[in-house]
């Protein structure tokens, strides 16, 4: 796969773990796709959302430097690194990052609302006003100016004003907790306190643990005086579930027919929200009505312009995957594509294709089945994607033999070819199994580009088993390649041979080549590897002196959380969780946590990761998807489908 399209897919499945709000797992995505596009200004400020998600500002405002040291113009990461920087309170030079964005770039609605929310901040409301209209002039559906447009009208006292804005909010996104918590607030001020508490019981629904929608709740059924009801029993619930599906089907209902195209992209999103809502409550049965909704939608969205149409028709064909599970997926794609004799167009077909597919061969393990989508998508590039994909899938699961025979009907036009680059991953997957010298011997005859990335890979790994001289013998191989003349190249060859030698337990050595790396981002991260490599030797104490150091540069909690994943990848799970207990941030605490889950899940520990991620905190808890990937993976190679289903349902209870 050509650098760009493995960049591309890379950070397509960032985006879609941003809907999640899987910020661990984007951060590791934009950091894979950096390896290849390190000059990429679109995947710095996707890095540094992540890290401001995950209340790391310091290194989100480097990564949003970065990509303006590549384009000094580029109004994304201008608007991005206000964003960071108005979050920790450093306003004037926010302000300054969103007008050098609108420099750039006049029609840039983020920076307008940017602007926007730090008069807010300021509390001078009135102004922000004309910010957030301005943003709304030039982006009519952008959900966050709606939103704040109607915080700042309801601190104004212009509370029916502010509804209308909210309400425009939900109507182009209707799962979003804050718009309805809001607007649960303005109504309680307008003494609506049974719309009120509706608003903040939805609210809920989307975010269970949202501080200020359980306060508010609380207030308004003090005010009806409810607040001393006895709970209802299961069956009342079941009632009550009921009554407000059969009202949500009849508002979609209404919905489907409306000419307005933003309209029925809400409904569709509205449909998949309740089908993974209700799935994540076992209520399994009600969900189906719920998908009958969804075919029902189809007409409705193919009878619009075809440009709006691909991601409602996205979300329609998510929502029977769900119900009906992948094996059924191809079935409900030829229905979509019939549809009224209106066919999709290739851009369409081929997307919802590459979903089938994905479903097939990670969730389900249906390689046959995932094998044969490709060959109904037109687009050879497309097509090679989908391939790789599922030549990934079974290097995965061990069908390492069926992958190389797949990858073969890949292009091989050009030395950074697709087959070359998903011959990469097969050659990563064997490393992961412990296949050293196969992965080694198919890369030189089938991937000789990808051979240094590989030798690194085989060396690290012999390293981690003390065959030291063969390590540094392909180690030194890797290092007789031609040089790319390439400062981000240079840095992660450094880094690269700074871990095989920690790795090997020649620390001196090692932090020898870390202090050549230049980039900062990457020394850090270097030396947070080395600390999890001696922590793996025994010698914590060492390890912990680099933790301390590092803790400086804010990055200590990084350091720990290396060593608690190298103990537990070494057996010591004790050890790794008392290392967990002198993490002082909360955040970092359960990233070390669902890094300890992952690991024991990798060896097909699944109770004892289960034990793991349930320590994780209630609004933490999505991090545990991670770990169930890794079982699902483990329980797919080994043939335990049933189990897997089961934790497939599991995942859906406890990651939301």
């Amino acid at each position: 796969m050509a650098y760009d399209e493995l960049v591309d897919s890379i950070v397509e499945e960032a985006f879609s773990l941003m809907e999640t709000g899987r910020w661990e797992r984007v951060l590791e995505c934009s950091n894979r796709a950096l390896e290849y596009q390190r000059d990429s200004t679109d995947i710095w400020p996707i890095r540094s959302m992540a890290l401001r998600m995950l209340s790391r500002h310091e290194e989100a405002v480097r990564s949003c430097e970065a990509a303006l040291g590549f384009d000094p113009k580029s109004a994304t990461a201008w608007t991005e690194k206000g964003t960071v920087l108005c979050d920790v309170g450093r306003y004037e030079e926010a302000v300054h990052c969103f007008e050098a964005a609108l420099r750039y770039h006049q029609r840039h609605a983020a920076a307008w609302h940017g602007k926007g929310v730090v008069l807010c901040e300021l509390g001078r409301f009135g102004e922000a006003m004309d910010f957030f209209d301005a943003a709304l002039s030039y982006d009519q559906h952008y959900v966050p100016a709606w939103h704040d447009k109607g915080v700042a009208l309801c601190e104004l006292g212009c509370y029916k004003e502010a509804l209308n804005s909210l309400g425009a909010a939900l109507r182009y996104k209707s799962d979003d907790a804050g718009p309805w918590c809001c607007r649960g607030y303005v109504l309680g001020k307008l003494e609506r306190h049974e719309e009120a508490l509706k608003s903040y019981e939805q609210a809920l629904w989307y975010e269970p643990d949202l501080l200020k929608a359980l306060c508010g709740r609380g207030d308004t059924m003090q005010l009806l005086g409810l607040a001393n009801v006895p709970s209802v029993d299961a069956s009342h619930v079941a009632c009550e579930l009921q009554t407000a599906l059969q009202a949500a089907l009849e508002e979609i209902r209404e919905v489907k027919n409306a000419p307005d195209t933003s309209d029925l992209h809400a409904c569709c999103t509205a449909v998949s929200g309740i089908v993974k809502a209700l799935l994540r409550i076992g209520y399994v049965k009600e969900a189906e009505p719920v998908g009958e909704e969804a075919r029902h939608l189809i007409s409705a969205v193919l009878e619009q312009d075809e440009t709006p149409r691909l991601k409602p028709l996205e979300e329609i064909l998510e929502t029977l995957l769900l119900l009906g599970g992948a094996e059924d997926a191809l079935r409900r794609l030829q229905e979509i594509s019939s549809f009224h004799g209106i066919p999709l167009n290739d851009e369409e077909q081929t997307s919802m294709l590459r979903l089938v597919c994905r479903r097939l061969a990670q969730d389900v393990g249906n390689y046959d089945g995932a094998t044969q989508v490709p060959e109904q998508i037109r687009d050879t590039k497309e097509r090679e994607r989908a391939l790789g994909n599922v030549c990934e899938a079974l290097a995965r699961s061990g069908h390492i033999a069926r992958a190389v025979e797949l990858a073969q009907e890949i292009g091989d036009d050009t030395p950074e070819s697709s087959r070359s680059f998903v011959l990469l991953m097969i050659c990563n997957a064997m490393c992961e199994k412990g296949q050293l010298q196969e992965a080694l011997v198919m890369c030189r005859t089938k991937a000789p580009h990808e051979l240094q990335s590989v030798l690194l890979t085989v060396a690290t790994e012999l390293a981690k088993q003390d065959q030291t001289q063969r390590a540094r013998e392909l180690l030194k191989e890797a290092l007789e390649f031609p040089s790319e003349d390439n400062d981000w190249y240079d840095d992660w060859l450094l880094s690269r041979e700074s871990q095989v030698l920690a790795q090997a337990g020649e620390f001196k050595e090692s932090l020898e080549v870390a202090e050549r790396i230049g980039d900062r981002d990457s020394y850090y991260e270097s030396l947070s590897k080395i600390s999890g490599a001696r922590a793996a030797r025994g010698q914590i104490d060492r390890a912990l002196v680099i933790a301390h150091n590092l803790e400086s540069k804010g990055l200590g909690t990084e350091a720990l959380c290396r060593i608690s994943q190298a103990l537990a990848e070494t057996g010591h799970i004790g050890e790794a969780k008392d290392i967990i207990c002198r993490i002082g941030d909360d955040d970092r605490r359960s990233d070390a946590l669902a890094c300890i889950g992952e690991v024991l899940a990798r060896q097909g520990k699944a109770l004892e990761a289960l034990e793991v991620v349930e320590r994780l905190p209630s609004e933490h808890r999505y991090r545990g998807s991670d770990m169930f990937d890794a079982l699902i993976r483990t329980l797919t190679s080994s043939g335990r489908m049933e189990r897997q289903y089961r934790l497939r349902v599991c995942t859906l209870q406890l990651t939301g």
